[in-house]
């Protein structure tokens, strides 16, 4: 069962390294990023342009994670609030990996390429394993975004 669980979770790795394949990483030409217009709905890009933009624009909105809506009539009563975790991740989105996005692309690539071969072909799964953590507590972040986009609940694109 387990070596199931690390050979799905290996092909989501396999499958997410295409959408950034370097030297572009799917972004447009110019490397625009995702921005928010004055309405504060998205102004969508691509690659990994659209999601670390994203993360950046949502980073300065309230977060919450373990959101639970006890009676289910609007506002959640009970989640844990990690707008101050957000507001750094987006200080350091927009401080180091904009600018620097022409190097780190391939660090945050090269990064995932190793998770993947490492759970596919076991080599150390166990150490591999942890490799996901410091890269998708970023993304990680950026459920709730997903989660309002598909609920209808939240801002749309």
């Amino acid at each position: 069962m387990l070596v199931l669980g690390r050979l799905a979770i290996g092909y989501m790795f396999f499958a997410s390294l295409f959408w950034k394949m370097p030297p572009t990483f799917g972004c447009p030409a110019d490397f625009t990023f995702t921005t928010a217009n004055a309405e504060g709905k998205l102004v969508r890009s691509k690659g990994l342009c659209d999601w670390i933009g994203i993360e950046a624009v949502w980073s300065q909105r309230p977060r919450q994670f373990f959101v639970v809506n006890l009676d289910d009539s609007g506002e959640p009563e009970i989640g844990l609030d990690v707008s101050l975790i957000a507001q750094l991740n987006g200080q350091f989105l927009e401080g180091f990996v904009k600018p620097n996005l022409g190097w780190f692309g391939y660090l945050i690539w090269g990064m995932e390429a190793f998770i993947f071969v490492s759970l596919i072909l076991g080599c150390s799964a166990a150490w591999g394993g942890w490799w996901p953590l410091p890269n998708q507590a970023n993304w990680s972040l950026a459920w709730p975004v997903s989660a309002a986009r598909t609920s209808g609940n939240g801002p749309t694109t």
